[in-house]
């Protein structure tokens, strides 16, 4: 039997723990406040507990780990506190435990090294501490850990590099040290790799090159030395590999040079003007070599005007670059900028920093910089994604949950977009949303049944928008493909 109740308030009555046959139990997205009542703990045939998306409080109870049968538990986005139970490393058919999004404390138990069959580990945006377990290399079957924005210290358990079926390790944002283990090269089927604002040392693995899939890598912002493994340039992208600020090895200048690789999407430098120029020809300034500044932003320049081919997006940047570099020479930048050109093909969208969402208070507008559900696009072009359990719509009329991924961008000119989301494995849904986050209003939505492809059309002014790509089938995941294009 399953519960779903949805426009409710106040605590959540201890009572549901007398609901002996009851196998679901949700009580997500609503203004529940309170502490978890211990006696969810009787629930001896409960396999679903959802009460994300709140905004409760106190400790979770130990007493969650008597739930024998339960294989999914959603806590995420309240404001729990106190530490992780350790009797949750009892619950021994759990698939995904999400405590993304609160206020926990103290260290991850050891024994949630026990959970063999967990595949979704959300621990990120908390407050944890100490090391991260070695025991959970031992959960092989995992395709998830996110543990990023916490306080964890220690170094990186080389045993991770059990975890044969990982897809997505997030440990940024943390306080670790010591070097990356070479092991993190056994990981055959990781394509999210974010190590980024740690104090780690040492070199970078060149086992890391090896990696099949590895698509996104982050790993500025720490104390590395040597040199970038070549294998690595086309997962760390251009700029990322400039904030590391280590050469490539065997290069003579760290100035990569573009490859035949497609360029990953990662963001590159965002324009400082408030509407950025479309260029028909690409500028080439002459450095006075008198200004240190200068000498920065041509660097920068030269960079992009190398991509500009992979990229047709970069000759905005490259625009922009140009007229800093006569400013900062004392020219007025005029007689650097091209002349923008009207034109009728597709053009990319431009891309924006986010701001980091505050984790003291829940909001389901969360931060693109924090939360792997949402992915930036640079412009048109078509991006392969999968439905997870891990990532849901901020738009469920029915309290159900339906799997969802969210795709960002910002338009600097009034543009025609076309978004087309297809799909083999569930009937596709689409959210066009205003803002850039999961809970923006939404502008234009559409859904057929029975449809494998759908298509939302849209004259849209300049701002940040959000594609929320969804189901029509709750808790249905597969394959999708979301092809946007943007034409003026």
């Amino acid at each position: 039997m399953s519960l779903f109740l949805n426009e409710l308030t106040g605590e959540i009555p201890s009572e549901l723990g007398n609901l002996a046959k009851i196998t679901e139990l949700s009580l997500h997205d609503n203004q529940l406040t309170g502490a978890i009542p211990s006696e969810l703990g009787n629930l001896a045939n409960l396999e679903q507990l959802h009460l994300h998306n709140n905004q409760l409080t106190g400790a979770i109870p130990s007493e969650l780990g008597d739930l024998a049968k339960i294989d999914r538990l959603n806590l995420h986005i309240n404001q729990l506190t106190g530490e992780i139970p350790a009797e949750l490393g009892n619950l021994s058919k759990l698939d995904h435990l999400m405590l993304n999004h609160n206020q926990l404390t103290g260290a991850i138990p050891s024994e949630l090294g026990n959970l063999a069959k967990l595949k979704w580990l959300y621990l990120h945006r908390n407050r944890l501490n100490g090391e991260i377990p070695a025991e959970l290399g031992n959960l092989t079957n995992l395709l998830q850990l996110l543990a990023s924005s916490n306080r964890l210290t220690g170094n990186i358990p080389s045993e991770l590099g059990n975890l044969a079926n990982l897809r997505d390790l997030y440990l940024n944002n943390n306080r670790l040290a010591g070097e990356i283990p070479a092991q993190l090269g056994n990981l055959s089927n990781l394509k999210w790799l974010y190590l980024h604002n740690n104090q780690l040392t040492g070199e970078i693995p060149a086992q890391l090159g090896d990696l099949p899939y590895l698509s996104y890598l982050r790993l500025n912002n720490n104390q590395l030395t040597g040199c970038i493994p070549a294998s690595l340039r086309a997962s760390l992208g251009e700029e990322e590999i400039e904030q590391i600020g280590l050469p490539i090895c065997g290069a003579a200048t760290h100035t990569p040079t573009p490859t035949s690789t497609p360029v990953p999407r990662s963001p590159v430098p965002t324009p400082t003007a408030t509407s950025a120029p479309r260029a028909t020809a690409t500028p080439t300034p002459t450095p006075t070599g008198t200004s240190v500044a200068s000498n920065d932003v041509m660097d920068r320049l030269i960079a992009l005007e190398r991509r500009v081919a992979e990229i047709p997006d970069l000759k905005n940047q490259i625009a922009v670059l140009a007229t800093k570099v006569a400013q900062l020479e004392g020219g007025s930048g005029e007689t650097t900028t091209p002349t923008p050109t009207p034109t009728s093909t597709a053009t990319p969208a431009s891309v924006i920093e986010a701001s980091p969402t505050p984790t003291a208070t829940p909001t389901s507008v969360v931060a693109v910089t924090d939360y792997p559900c949402i992915e930036r696009l640079a412009g048109s072009g078509s991006v392969n994604g999968r439905w997870t359990p891990g990532c849901v719509t901020a738009n469920s009329s029915d309290n159900r949950t339906y799997y969802a991924r969210f795709y960002t961008f910002t338009l600097y000119a009034a543009s025609q977009v076309t978004i087309t989301l297809s799909s083999t494995d569930a009937m596709p849904y689409l959210f066009l949303l205003e803002g850039e986050g999961t809970g923006g209003t939404v502008k234009q939505e559409k859904g057929a049944a029975n449809a494998n492809s759908i298509t939302i059309a849209a004259a849209l002014q300049p701002g940040a928008y959000t594609i929320e790509a969804s189901t029509y089938r709750a808790e249905t995941g597969g394959d999708f493909t979301l092809e946007m294009e943007v034409a003026h």
